[in-house]
């Protein structure tokens, strides 16, 4: 029998992009899901616009609390045997949780990491070529490029291996929440695994908070920047890393101003779209 997974999406006034990123959801050709919307105290509307997609349950935080704790609060809901974090305003492919799942319980891997693009900056998109399994601590950290970008979205994590680590959580109140969860997920995971045709395409807003120009967004961002590389620094020094590892020889890195990669011999649905 095929595994539950919990998709845990925190959304503040997302009213604009929400439907795309539920319409993806719609088409999986996974079904066993379990979506979980948490919705962070919106003013425009976010609700109504979610209430068209009668498989999502919407959880309404009474304050806005900020990203860290809506995915916090989607770990405790969660009931999958798979817990994957997406952000309201990104996308992933129809077969996304299909070969995410088909990877991780083939391989036993506690995290299974997927190819992703960078809308706004393809050189950053990095695309695996192959499905590998890693266990040693340098190849976990290397392949996947956390240290550098260090963000929760490309993986899928086996529930009970986030809950097991009591500082598999997110900071609340802190900005670049994703790296030392990150980071720590990889570390501790006995097996990371590669999933090469499941694809999460990073979506560049023009208004989101990333983007922001204000000047204390900004200042929150480099805080929490500090902040995480700090934290990073000093966990993988405590276990015995001193060295932060780079970019690896199996992981490709490159879209050339269009989207134009073959996995294993084809495209996605969502490489595709974006190619029109």
């Amino acid at each position: 029998m095929s595994p539950l997974v919990t998709v845990v999406i925190p959304c503040y006034n997302g009213v604009k992009v929400v439907g795309r990123c539920l319409s993806a959801l719609e088409r999986q050709s996974y079904s066993l899901m379990e979506v979980l919307l948490i919705d962070d105290a919106s003013t425009d509307g976010t609700a109504d616009a979610v209430a068209k997609y009668p498989f999502v349950k919407l959880l309404r935080n009474e304050t806005n609390r900020g990203v860290s704790y809506a995915r916090n609060r989607g770990v405790e809901e969660a009931r999958g045997k798979y817990l994957h974090f997406l952000d309201v305003d990104d996308e992933v492919s129809s077969n996304f949780y299909e070969e995410m799942v088909r990877y991780a319980e083939e391989t036993g891997a506690e995290v299974t990491a997927c190819s992703f693009v960078y809308q706004h900056v393809p050189d950053k998109s990095q695309i695996f070529r192959t499905p590998r399994v890693y266990t040693g601590t340098m190849d976990k950290l290397r392949v996947t490029y956390v240290c550098k970008i260090g963000v929760v979205w490309r993986y899928l994590f086996r529930t009970d291996f986030i809950r097991r680590h009591e500082d598999l959580r997110f900071p609340i109140g802190r900005l670049v929440e994703d790296l030392p969860f990150a980071v720590r997920a990889l570390f501790y995971a006995n097996k990371v695994a590669t999933a090469p045709r499941a694809e999460y395409l990073y979506r560049y807003e023009a208004d989101s908070l990333t983007e922001s120009d204000d000047p204390e967004v900004r200042r929150a961002f480099a805080e929490g920047y500090d902040l995480a590389e700090e934290d990073v620094k000093t966990f993988l020094a405590a276990h015995g890393v001193h060295r932060r590892p780079g970019r690896d020889s199996h992981l490709i890195s490159y879209f050339l101003h269009k989207v134009s990669n073959r996995l294993r011999g084809g495209q996605t649905d969502l490489t595709e779209r974006l190619m029109r």
